[in-house]
């Protein structure tokens, strides 16, 4: 794949394309010839795949002469400016009224959110590293089973389960959120960090809660279960803020209470 990128494309394309994946796919095939466990494989190969994007943002720095951030704010310029060039739409359209919003006003909430969406960038790294590690997983598993190859049982999401420690990540992560700024303000990126790992282990402990409500509906008869999920799709997916934090604390209380009875962190 890397040489046909490298043929119809161009040199650092191909290294930015294939940094990412190359490190990743090794530890992978590793870790399934030895065996080891689903938890431990997702998470060496989410790190792993992290660090690879990292690398491959450099390499792509030292080659172009532009460093990431120029490149964050060129698109950043250019989705203000896109914004900028619909909102005359908008407006005949009646959506700004609809919204109750001036266009001044509009303009000011874009900016906010491109500045949420600049300080979120590290998480979202995490994050699409994370669902890297997973999706390639699955598929590694996929694949190897019909190449008949003896592979480890594939961990089953209803028994997902963070390790005890990670919760004092996630406490000295809020706290440094909330302090930092008052004790250090000339150090902003000390409450960025911060704050980006715990928004990082919010979603961990938002699958751990989720993982909580398939274990405890898969018992339930096929019709019930396809409802219950089909009900909890539609109101995660039309952002219901008070789900996510239910399911967010479940999680989190799950490390101390396991409510599953599991006994054991996977």
């Amino acid at each position: 794949a890397g040489l046909i990128i490298l043929i119809v494309a161009s040199p650092v394309t191909a290294l930015t394309m294939i940094i990412p994946c190359a490190g990743p796919a090794l530890l992978l095939g590793e870790a399934l010839r030895k065996g080891w466990p689903t938890g431990r494989t997702i998470f060496l190969t989410t790190g792993m795949t992290a660090v690879c994007m990292v690398l491959s943002f450099g390499l792509a720095a030292v080659l172009t002469g532009i460093s990431p951030w120029e490149d964050w704010l060129m698109l950043k310029d250019a989705m203000r400016e896109s914004f900028q060039a619909i909102l005359p739409m908008y407006e005949s359209m009646g959506m700004l009224k609809q919204l109750g919003v001036t266009q001044e006003q509009f303009i000011a909430q874009v900016d906010a959110a491109l500045t949420l969406l600049e300080y979120l960038l590290p998480a979202m790294v995490c994050l699409s590293a994370l669902m890297s590690a997973a999706v390639n997983y699955i598929f590694a598993q996929k694949i190897f089973k019909r190449l008949k190859m003896p592979l480890p049982p594939m961990g089953r999401f209803d028994e997902y389960r963070q390790p005890w420690w990670q919760i004092w990540v996630f406490i000295v992560a809020f706290a440094v959120t909330m302090f930092a700024p008052r004790l250090l303000p000339d150090q902003a990126w000390i409450a960025q960090a911060a704050g980006n790992i715990m928004i990082f282990y919010c979603i961990l402990f938002f699958l751990q809660g989720l993982a909580i409500f398939v274990y405890y509906t898969r018992g339930l008869s096929r019709g019930l279960n396809i409802m219950l999920r089909m009900f909890l799709l539609f109101f995660l997916f039309t952002g219901n803020l008070l789900l996510y934090l239910v399911f967010i604390v479940a999680g989190i209380v799950d490390i101390f209470a396991d409510f599953r009875k599991l006994g054991v962190y996977r």
